[in-house]
């Protein structure tokens, strides 16, 4: 691996169990019921959301490694995208990641609100949203990203490497601010506001009282919205 190399993101399928000790300790001291309505998700339980199972990379990682386009690869597991990737990048290597090139998932989002977890923090527990990351040459990347997507993945380019001055981080994440807390509403069940970050001040977001009618084929799907309040409520 050398400077220049690029990163490439495979997305993960949610928590892939990990951060768990972490979410039940929070979730227990918050109340957080596991059989309510999931904020982020009007069609499962908070429950559910969190049990989703973990994808597997195999192929992917195979079939690269077989074209000889793969530098290095690792699962991001426990500690997250700031303590994953170090374990097979080179010391005197920094990866330079750009948030804006994926979307960090609705349940990420909402755990970052919710338990008012700092960006620094969400990066070093969870994926984030990127399951697997791989590092390939410049010169094999757009070869790289075919062999991903003939394989039905959605491989991104989330960085590349570059030279780590002494005592710098390894990970080095750029643009949380201006990209995560930005993105476009997550849907009927998630105010805008409250997929923000313990980084915005609480006392800037605004209360608004919404009456909503509904009859017929609506009612089931208007009632889940509203039992799912009590884990939504504004700060």
């Amino acid at each position: 691996m050398k400077p220049g190399d690029v990163v490439i993101g495979l997305p993960s399928s949610g928590l892939h169990s990990n951060g768990f000790s972490l979410l039940r300790s929070l979730a227990e001291a918050s109340g957080t019921k596991y059989r309510a309505v999931a904020p982020f998700d009007p069609t499962r339980t908070f429950g559910e959301a969190l049990l989703t199972p973990s994808r597997i990379y195999s192929h992917a990682v195979l079939a690269l490694a077989k074209a000889g386009k793969l530098k290095g690869a690792a699962p991001i597991t426990s500690g997250g995208l700031r303590r994953g990737i170090p374990r097979f990048l080179p010391k005197e290597l920094q990866a330079n990641l750009k948030a804006d090139t994926w979307e960090l998932p609705a349940i990420f989002r909402w755990i970052a609100w919710k338990f008012e977890i700092p960006c620094d923090e969400m990066i070093a527990t969870f994926n984030c949203g990127i399951g697997m990351v791989l590092v390939a040459s410049q010169q094999d990347k757009d070869e790289a990203l075919r062999i991903l997507k003939d394989l039905q993945e959605e491989p991104v380019v989330i960085g590349e490497l570059a030279p780590r001055a002494e005592g710098a981080e390894q990970v080095v994440l750029h643009g949380v601010e201006s990209s995560w807390l930005t993105l476009p509403a997550l849907g009927v069940s998630m105010p805008f506001c409250q997929v923000l970050s313990s980084l915005q001040d609480k006392r800037d977001v605004s209360r608004t009282r919404t009456c909503v009618v509904g009859g017929g084929a609506a009612v089931t799907p208007f009632r889940s919205l509203l039992e799912a309040t009590d884990v939504m409520s504004f700060p």
